[in-house]
């Protein structure tokens, strides 16, 4: 292909495809295996490319609102680059299809591996250059993963029919290079003090906090330090960990009998990390649920508190409060190493976490039960007289159930803040709901 967007000397690339397969069940040294009914190996390989959209290599004027009756034109603040290249994505795949006890369990693995070249990426860039980014081809991203699927008839008799399916994926993207001179990309940042990275050598998709804001300060032992003033201490420009799941699947349920049919999916994650705003302007404003109940001395965490002297103080060590004392308990060490626990003002407690991004860094794992359909097919008698050769209802529910979250409160299926296309913070989104349709189809 020929692209009118690239520089002449590097505006084409090539697509090309290739797959094979081997039904090694079709030899007949495996006839003697009956309990295989079938067998398959497979590979395929392919190359696409990539451009970029007009006027972006040679410098262009942007048109202006007209001062007066005068028209204006301004530079725009992106540095084109007459340099560039087209984007390369290479793939390969390896696959093997088994089926056993003459189809009635199947199972698939695949693997894949999948490597994007030359990257076409905007950079921002000191303003003292004249412009605020730059527009260059990055280096090399990989990812790799497998995914495998299990289907099985349990059941096929006296016009019951069962069939169970299970899926499940892995994926490891990495970031081997990027752009010349360059080792990190903030990829997107989320309000007040987060941002998602690409690093170099690096897995994709490192949360970071930036500008005044951290992580909980910790020891050579991970413990928390706790300063004199009765605050965790904070880190910044802290890595605190990926956005992107260990594992993700789903569970499907096929069955039928007579004139009904039922079918439900479930889909799963285990493990990645979400960004929720909401729980942290719940606490920092004193409506969260953490910020009520009691403390260890069984008082309000929300009252004073109270030294041994009854004096009203901001933090107290535990073994100098008043038994009478409010305030949040939080334990950890000194500069030291040495053990403390103190009662803290509640008011300066959340406000102090408000800045410690780690504390609002939740597990995204969940299973939800995503859709189920029953559907009655009417009988064909039923018609008889009539123009009509088949007919059905059915009632259809999506979203149904949210099953288990290792977070209360909110929903990690649903997170879908980020304007640049990568979901990992939620700002106070309204609830998901759950849809519920009736169909009623009719063939003539």
């Amino acid at each position: 292909d020929w692209s009118s967007t690239l520089p002449d000397e590097n505006n084409s690339y090539l697509y090309y495809g290739l797959s094979t397969s081997l039904v090694f069940t079709e030899f007949p040294f495996m006839s003697k295996l009956g309990f295989l009914s079938f067998g398959k190996l497979r590979a395929s390989i392919a190359q696409v490319g990539d451009d970029i959209g007009p006027y972006q290599i040679y410098q262009t004027y942007v048109t202006a609102s007209p001062y007066g009756s005068s028209p204006t034109q301004t530079v725009p603040n992106t540095l084109v680059n007459s340099a560039l290249k087209p984007a390369i994505s290479s793939d390969y795949e390896f696959g093997l299809d088994l089926r056993f006890f003459d189809g009635k369990l199947r199972t698939d693995l695949n693997y894949y591996n999948s490597v994007r070249e030359d990257e076409i990426l905007s950079l921002t860039v000191p303003g003292s250059s004249g412009f605020s980014t730059a527009t260059v081809n990055a280096g090399e991203f990989v990812t790799t993963g497998w995914e495998l699927s299990v289907n099985g008839t349990a059941l096929d008799r006296n016009g019951m029919f069962v069939d169970l399916g299970l899926n499940f994926a892995t994926s490891d993207p990495r970031v081997n290079k990027l752009a010349a001179g360059l080792t990190a990309r903030q990829l997107e940042a989320a309000y007040f003090g987060l941002a998602l990275f690409a690093r170099e050598g690096q897995k994709w998709g490192t949360l970071t906090t930036t500008g005044g804001y951290g992580g909980f300060k910790r020891d050579a032992n991970g413990n928390k330090i706790v300063g004199t003033n009765g605050l965790y201490q904070r880190q910044t420009n802290m890595d605190l960990g990926n956005i992107l799941p260990e594992f993700t699947g789903g569970f499907s349920l096929n069955a039928s009998y007579k004139n009904f049919s039922l079918s439900t999916f479930i889909d799963f994650q285990k493990g990645g990390l979400f960004y929720s705003l909401s729980k942290m302007f719940n606490a920092y404003s004193g409506l969260g649920k953490e910020t009520i109940g009691n403390n260890s001395l069984g008082n309000p965490i929300r009252n004073a508190v109270l030294d041994k002297t009854g004096k009203e103080v901001t933090a107290v060590l535990l073994s100098n409060a008043s038994p009478k004392s409010g305030g949040v308990l939080v334990e950890g060490v000194d500069a030291n190493g040495n053990p403390v626990s103190y009662l803290t003002d509640a008011v300066s407690h959340f406000g102090n976490l408000f800045y410690i991004k780690e504390a609002w860094l939740f597990d995204a794992s969940y299973a939800k039960l995503r859709e189920v359909k029953l559907t009655y097919n009417v009988p064909n008698k039923v018609f008889a007289s009539t123009p009509i050769k088949r007919a059905s209802i059915s009632m259809d529910i999506s979203n149904a159930f949210l099953l288990y979250a290792s977070t209360s409160g909110v929903d990690p299926s649903t997170i879908q803040n980020g304007t640049a296309g990568f979901s990992f913070w939620e700002g106070g989104g309204l609830p998901g709901t759950r849809a519920l349709g009736f169909n009623i189809n009719l063939g003539f």
